[in-house]
């Protein structure tokens, strides 16, 4: 062929193509780069409605109460929409035409959940009250607003043969707290408490308030615990009917949690101070100290708190914790131990759904299969018992059969109720695209299945090519009052009290490697070693005459190996509840690999700091323990 017809082949046909493929390529980038562009916005917005909750409810007491939860939560999707406004600015979208693309915010509580999305509200108020109507379309009643709160629950029923009669809902949390109601061989009965395998305490002293557990042959025996932090402080103080306050002063002082309430022990309390009753014992009030009276001190003493001295001043929650959860597993085992996984009669839990793998999808085959739930059979498919089990029903181990149920739950719960709430957004907004439920990852619904988290979905926006963008972001809440997960508590050497300022000490996780490593050395067997949450480690502030006031409750600074890099957090909550003589192999400093066990000293502390925490909170269904037929 001549030179001058290739030209024309070239012309003609190659060019044509060369171009097409360069317009669908250059098409292809755009579309890839504002589908990350939007990724990285909804991530973002997520991460601000997280920490606007954070910020909202870490000094708030009251931030487990129902109302007050509604109240941080509106607030938080407020910051959502107002930081995804700002990041799609370039769209020139407001906030409110911000919800015709989302067709739902998740936000996962301890006990439930709350799911903002529209609904019909067929209702108007008038001077006569609610005035319901059935005339006009959908969207002339639809409300962008919060679906009432739904609690993590199942309900079960014996199947015909069954050894026992029974038909019983339960109430999940993020733990191993559950609420029990319905009936039992034909007697109605609710309870709710922290759910063990009450055999592994064996001993409880209610003199000394000790508690030893004992599992795999291996025992540990807690006691009293010192607690101790740094607080800024004022005292309130009236002189010739003048009231006036002393200047803020940061100090350390020994405490107990009671009733969700520090209690701080004054070792030289201010006399002139307007509460002081002579109690050297206080709790703040907008960092204001608030001295205790005869009657509170009194209570305390019944707590098994001693108030005597600040060296009997010591915090007894792991020894409650421990004694109701026993009392509570022994009164229930009985009733519920007969349940199966199978015995599952709610709809959303033996329902399997399908959900979205990518827009328009007409066959049912490529649509993506919802969560897995684990596959119980046998004694594991017994969740409550915890006497059975390949390995131990224990429902304080994560592998356990509760807790895989537990998940199982949650996560399908709040997957029928997205899926529904997300289909019937496009009841709302009818159009070209259809909105759906996407798929999750497995991942993912187990951050959302053992934390509180903020889940927030986007779709329907074009991003070219003719694509719609679709999808969401999850972010956990790690920092809060309401929960405290296996993964909340940190260790480090117990000082009291320790250094403020350049304080050389460091915070560890407890399955750090080195530290345990540390412990278990010659030179540090007398070193006695604490925990606490990981919220402690927060900046403190407030104001005080409009002057900002900064502080740390624990100076200690964070260990990079363990806490910021996680490279060595080798060991993990199931060894140190199921008591495992785990064991790895690090190199020293010396280069040499050395062999290195669980500290007991450690597991004790961190076992201990998350009985305690459990143990002084408060929980919303603890009233249904009133009532036993």
């Amino acid at each position: 062929m001549k030179l001058q017809q290739l030209s024309v082949v070239f012309v003609i046909i190659i060019l044509p193509i060369i171009l097409v493929m360069s317009i669908y390529t250059n098409n292809l980038v755009k579309v890839a780069n504002a589908e990350s562009n939007y990724n990285k916005i909804l991530m973002n917005s997520t991460y601000d409605a997280v920490r606007a909750y954070q910020i909202n409810t870490l000094d708030n007491t009251y931030a487990s109460v129902n109302k007050s939860r509604i109240r941080d939560v509106r607030a938080s999707t407020n910051t959502f929409f107002n930081s995804l406004a700002s990041g799609l600015s370039q769209s020139g979208l407001t906030k409110e035409e911000l919800n015709d693309y989302v067709p739902a915010i998740l936000f996962t509580l301890y006990d439930g959940y709350y799911i903002y999305t529209p609904y019909s509200n067929i209702a108007s108020s008038t001077s006569k009250g609610a005035n319901f109507s059935t005339s006009g379309s959908v969207t002339d009643n639809m409300e962008f607003n919060f679906k009432p709160f739904t609690y993590y629950s199942c309900e079960y029923k014996s199947k015909t043969g069954e050894a026992k009669s029974f038909d019983i809902v339960v109430n999940y949390t993020l733990d191993n707290y559950i609420s029990v109601m319905g009936t039992f061989e034909g007697k109605y009965f609710t309870a709710s408490g922290y759910y063990i395998n009450p055999e592994s305490v064996t001993n409880i002293n209610d003199n000394d308030k000790s508690v030893t557990i004992t599992k795999n042959s291996k025992s540990i025996t807690m006691y009293p615990e010192v607690l101790g932090e740094y607080i800024s402080t004022v005292d309130q103080v009236e002189q010739n009917r003048q009231t006036s306050y002393t200047t803020p002063y940061t100090k350390y002082y020994r405490y107990v949690n009671y009733n969700e309430e520090k209690y701080y022990y004054d070792d030289s309390p201010n006399t002139n101070a307007n509460s002081y009753q002579n109690i050297p014992i206080f709790y703040l009030q907008n960092n204001i100290k608030v001295y205790i009276s005869k009657d509170m001190e009194k209570e305390l003493n019944n707590y098994g708190i001693n108030t005597s001295s600040r060296d009997s001043f010591k915090d007894v929650n792991y020894y409650h914790y421990y004694k109701d959860a026993k009392q509570f597993s022994e009164s229930v085992y009985d009733k519920i131990k007969y349940i199966s996984a199978d015995d599952a009669i709610t709809d959303y839990f033996t329902k399997d759904y399908k959900v979205y793998l990518e827009r328009f999808k007409e066959k049912d085959d490529e649509k993506g299969s919802a969560h897995i739930k684990t596959e119980l059979k046998d004694d594991d498919a017994y969740i409550f018992d915890y006497k059975k089990g390949k390995n131990g029903n224990d429902p304080e181990l994560e592998s356990s059969s509760f807790n895989n149920h537990r998940i199982d739950v949650i996560i399908s719960t709040i997957q029928a109720n997205l899926t529904t709430s997300i289909a019937n957004f496009n009841n709302y907004l009818s159009g070209q695209y259809e909105f759906a439920m996407p798929t999750l990852t497995e991942d993912d619904w187990y951050k959302i299945a053992n934390n509180v988290t903020v889940v927030t979905f986007m779709q329907g926006m074009v991003v070219g090519n003719y694509k719609f963008y679709n999808g969401y972001s999850v972010v956990a809440n790690t920092k809060n009052k309401e929960y405290v997960s296996r993964n909340s508590i940190y260790v480090e050497n117990l000082e009291d009290p320790p250094v403020y300022e350049n304080n050389s000490n460091q915070y560890h996780t407890p399955g750090c490697v080195t530290y345990n490593n540390y412990i278990n050395s010659a030179d540090n067997q007398n070193v006695s070693v604490v925990g606490y949450r990981n919220i402690d480690y927060e900046l403190q502030n407030y104001k005080n005459n409009k002057q900002a006031i900064n502080y740390y409750l624990q100076p200690q600074t964070s260990a990079y190996e363990c806490v910021v890099s996680r490279n060595q957090s080798e060991f993990t909550s199931d060894d140190y509840f199921g008591f495992k003589d785990k064991s790895v192999e690090i190199i020293g400093d010396d280069g040499k690999t050395k062999e290195v066990t669980i500290n007991e000293k450690i597991r004790t502390a961190y076992i201990q700091a998350l009985a305690r925490e459990k143990g002084a909170s408060s929980k919303n269904l603890s009233n249904l323990n009133l009532y036993q037929e």
